[in-house]
């Protein structure tokens, strides 16, 4: 995917496996309240039974197996093109910060960082304790490579350097020096890092992978990065396990990094082994995983309960979903319109008709568990009559067939999905039931992911299906990616001048609580303009064996990133 710009953050959004649907009246199951604090969604339900713990895993000893999506063989998270790439690099990999329950910077490989009177420089002070899985020892110059490496014109990850405004990277990039300007190595455990501008989110922008130089820049030059790309499926890094085997499509082996600089991983192997919706709940209840992943639905928790060995942790996903729609189309150019279509979905139905109900309708661009998230906004309930009433005003009419035409135009929304979705075929006849209340037509138009993916990226489309991931850091993980005039993933063409400016401003500030301030306001001009036609944000279900103990699942940290602390009973 090209959706560029934090790999981890995007790629969350690619994979989610439900999207849209809706229909219907009642709406008394749908979730549509949360408190906006991450200790009061996160829900913890512990194993009744353990005696019922099936015996192929209770043989396992020392191998821990978590059911996931398929492999993609790029495992350091600048390439990662997979949410399974991106866990693994995430136990292979540390980064110069590490990050607390609530998705917030604390210090990693950097125990300390100290930040210049203007904003521009951040000098990061190195542990001197921490080595690579193979043996060697990590210093300022491996933190520089990595840095660097993003920035080489050759560089085909899924990090857009054009978003990190570190000093002197663009000349870089074009090939027209040899180092980055503001990337200073003072001293083996010393590293300064000087911005052109203010950016209240670097730390998120380049705190979160370090690679060996040793290892992956034996075959690098600048301007080919081809020896890189070649070492990916073996990397070294400076995490909790490395690599001993790939079998792409099936799994990933791993094995305790006996240099881990926080101390030895308590499991000695770790199995990343790909399941599909079909068999990961037998394979659970058989004992041939120990970890999964489900959509909150009634019926995935009963029966996930009523294996009784099993400990469930739910809370909001970390993605939220919504039709995507071509702003510079003329049929979707009047905020009005985009206004009305929200207006005209059933969105309660849909959610109730996908997830029965353990769903959270959202209006805005964050998500219920984030401390930013608002309720004061427009909530755009179902009200067919008004949305009719909004579409006449914008000069759409109904003509003789009952389809909307204006200037000549028929109003016919062409919908791209992935194909490949199976909630799609519930959620497409739905939309196009409701939609046709507002006498407008919609012709779904099927591909596959990755052609849908390559449509939305250089814009060629009317409206899309698609969900987006939120990461702790609102600004850069979602508002600056999504909403900003011509930024890497802004594919509906949104463009308002109030949003880039508030966007500029919270980059510039500090202070948390007045960078929240400002976040919330651009919370309030989505919710108003409405680039997305908002639709909901599932409820996610963690599964553990409980023989495993010592993982938190939370919304804005990987359960991957502290996975040493983990046990088997």
């Amino acid at each position: 995917m090209k959706r560029k710009v934090l790999a981890i953050f995007v790629i969350t959004a690619m994979f989610s496996t439900i999207l849209f649907t809706g229909c219907g009246s009642e709406t008394a199951n749908v979730k549509d309240t949360a408190e906006p604090k991450i200790e009061n969604v996160i829900k913890v339900t512990r194993a009744v039974d353990k005696t019922k713990l099936p015996d192929e895993a209770k043989n396992r000893k020392d191998t821990l197996i978590i059911g996931t999506g398929v492999p993609g063989g790029n495992f350091i998270s600048y390439y990662a093109q997979t949410l399974t790439d991106a866990y693994i690099s995430d136990v292979v990999t540390d980064g110069l910060v590490d990050w607390d329950d609530s998705g917030e910077p604390i210090p990693g490989i950097a125990k300390k960082w100290d930040i210049s009177d203007d904003g521009l420089t951040y000098t990061f002070h190195l542990r001197d304790d921490v080595k690579f899985s193979d043996g060697k020892p990590l210093t300022a110059d491996d933190v520089k490579f990595s840095l660097e490496l993003v920035f080489d014109p050759s560089f085909s990850g899924a990090v857009d350097h054009s978003a990190i405004p570190i000093k002197g990277g663009d000349a870089f990039n074009k090939g027209t020096v040899k180092d980055i300007e503001g990337i200073n190595v003072k001293d083996p455990h010393t590293i300064s890092v000087t911005l052109n501008k203010p950016n209240s989110s670097i730390l998120y922008l380049i705190g979160t992978t370090i690679i060996s130089k040793d290892y992956f820049g034996k075959d690098y030059v600048p301007g080919n990065t081809k020896g890189v790309e070649a070492k990916l499926q073996t990397p070294v890094g400076c995490g909790q396990y490395k690599v001993t085997k790939y079998v792409p499509g099936q799994e990933v082996d791993l094995t305790a990094n006996e240099y881990y600089w926080k101390g030895t991983p308590k499991i000695k192997n770790l199995i990343f082994k790909a399941t599909t919706e079909e068999n990961k709940m037998q394979n659970l209840s058989s004992g041939e995983t120990d970890i999964d992943t489900f959509d909150g639905t009634p019926e995935n928790i009963e029966q996930l309960k009523s294996m009784g060995f099993l400990d469930l942790t739910s809370f909001p996903s970390s993605s939220i979903f919504y039709i995507g729609v071509n702003c510079k189309d003329s049929k979707f150019s009047d905020r009005k319109v985009r206004q009305a279509l929200e207006y005209g979905l059933n969105r309660q139905e849909m959610a109730k008709t996908v997830f029965k109900g353990n769903a959270y309708i959202i209006n805005e661009p964050q998500s219920k568990a984030h401390a930013s998230y608002l309720k004061d906004v427009n909530e755009y309930k179902y009200n067919v009559s008004k949305a009719n009433k909004m579409l006449d005003e914008a000069g759409w009419k109904k003509g003789t067939d009952g389809i909307r035409e204006k200037n000549g135009q028929k109003f016919v929304i062409h919908l791209m999905s992935s194909s490949t979705n199976s909630a799609h075929k519930l959620e497409i006849p739905i939309i196009k039931e409701n939609y046709k209340k507002l006498g407008i037509d919609v012709e779904p138009e099927l591909m596959d992911l990755n052609t849908l993916l390559s449509k939305t990226d250089k814009k060629d489309f009317e409206a899309y299906l698609m969900g987006t991931s939120l990461g702790a850091d609102a600004l850069s993980s979602n508002l600056a990616a999504n909403f900003k005039t011509g930024a890497p993933s802004n594919n509906m063409s949104y463009s308002n001048s109030n949003v880039d400016d508030l966007i500029d401003k919270a980059y510039k500030e500090s202070d948390k609580d007045k960078r929240t301030a400002l976040e919330q306001k651009v919370y309030k001009d989505i919710n108003e303009d409405l680039p997305f036609i908002f639709t909901y944000q599932p409820e996610t279900i963690w599964v553990n064996n409980s023989r495993v103990t010592g993982i938190k699942f939370l919304p804005y940290n990987s359960f991957c990133h502290n996975i040493y602390k983990a046990e088997i009973k």
